[in-house]
């Protein structure tokens, strides 16, 4: 019995010792920035590649690109997280250093990454894990704008191949109005959006009160994204440059061979000066008629639903000068490749929109409860 009471004792001081030494950590050091990067890639960014000279999936390929940045001392004073839900394998939280990534938290796949609460929850863990006083998001994955084809709290079900907004984890996707909810939780000084079709002014609208700076694409983006080796010293440096970011962008792709048909769009946006723009669209579009003979200028090849606004505003009412002051305060920066798949981009006014064909229209895809179909697209004229 003598033994069997050492022991114990043994153990609970052990325990104890290790109680104090938990409580006594230090906790988290703050840094000047910390960027998260959202990629979702359980879809098929996550699968291998067709090219035989390079056979990495399009994940792996930014993450290699990341590690190429953080080697050549491009953190600066910056922490670099990488939410990651690849294909296949654990979904982790992974922090970017010198040397490669580590981890920092393992996820279970029973939450999809679009859920408003896996969101949350890894924003929390970002704030916890890497305090700082500067916070910045990518969004990596598929999207489709403004299209409200999500659900707001998904659960493991038959996959749907429905277009989605934001994120494509197992066919599952997040609405628009779900991501700003679950954004309105942490304040995020630029969200950039390194994917397809999020440069929709409605999409720019419905986020416009909880981050100061939008970055995306009006169009379409190739799987090759953005070029992060190229990048994350913009997005690291003590003020963010977002303009050299998105020009980087542009330049990247212009400069590939012509052979490859690779395009880019990509847009900086204030989105304090949205209201502005709003209400100057709202004003032509309540005093306007649909233009005669008008053929919209798309800005997507598959879904139809982005065509370039300005081209559709100056249609109505060329070279409105108040217009285009709300539009030049709004977009700082709108670059793009000459073309996609032989359609025109340059120039573009750096947002698309949705044109109402007749009043039925607003109800496709959850239009009419967006915040831009109620302050300004009601307003819009219809083709007779």
């Amino acid at each position: 019995m003598r033994l069997i009471s050492n022991i114990l004792i043994s153990v609970i001081l052990a325990l104890s010792l290790q109680a104090c030494e938990k409580k006594n950590d230090p906790a988290p050091q703050t840094t000047d920035r910390t960027i998260l990067v959202y990629m979702i890639a359980s879809n098929n960014l996550g699968d291998p590649s067709d090219d035989p000279e390079d056979p990495r999936s399009f994940d792996q390929r930014d993450l290699d690109e990341m590690k190429l940045a953080a080697s050549k001392g491009n953190l600066a004073n910056s922490r670099w997280l990488v939410y990651h839900h690849p294909r296949k394998g654990e979904i982790q939280l992974k922090e970017l250093t010198k040397k490669g990534f580590k981890t920092l938290k393992r996820y279970s796949p029973e939450t999809y990454s679009v859920s408003i609460n896996r969101m949350t929850e890894v924003f929390d863990d970002m704030r916890s894990l890497a305090p700082a006083d500067d916070y910045g998001l990518i969004l990596w994955s598929h999207a489709t704008g403004w299209l409200e084809t999500g659900i707001d709290e998904p659960t493991l079900s038959t996959s749907s191949k429905k277009p989605r907004s934001y994120g494509d984890d197992r066919g599952k996707q997040m609405n628009i109005k779900s991501l700003r909810s679950a954004l309105e939780t942490t304040p995020f000084s630029f969200v950039y959006a390194d994917v397809c079709n999020m440069a929709a002014v409605e999409v720019a609208y419905e986020l416009r009160n909880v981050t100061p700076a939008f970055v995306a694409s009006a169009a379409q983006m190739p799987a090759n994204g953005m070029p992060y080796d190229l990048n994350m010293r913009y997005l690291t440096s003590t003020k963010p440059d977002l303009v050299a970011a998105a020009r980087s962008t542009v330049e990247y792709y212009r400069s590939r061979p012509a052979i490859e048909h690779l395009w880019c769009t990509v847009s900086v946006i204030s989105t304090g000066a949205l209201d502005d723009l709003a209400r100057e669209t709202a004003r032509i579009y309540r005093s306007s008629a649909y233009p005669d003979n008008y053929t919209p200028k798309p800005l997507d090849y598959s879904f139809r639903y982005y065509s370039d606004l300005g081209h559709f505003v100056d249609a109505m009412s060329p070279a409105d000068k108040s217009w285009h002051d709300a539009l030049d305060r709004a977009v700082i920066y709108a670059g793009a490749t000459e073309s996609m798949l032989g359609m025109p981009l340059d120039p573009h006014c750096g947002l698309s929109t949705y044109i109402l064909s007749s009043p039925a229209a607003s109800d496709n895809s959850g239009y009419s409860t967006l915040q831009w179909y109620k302050d300004v697209a009601k307003y819009q004229p219809m083709q007779k």
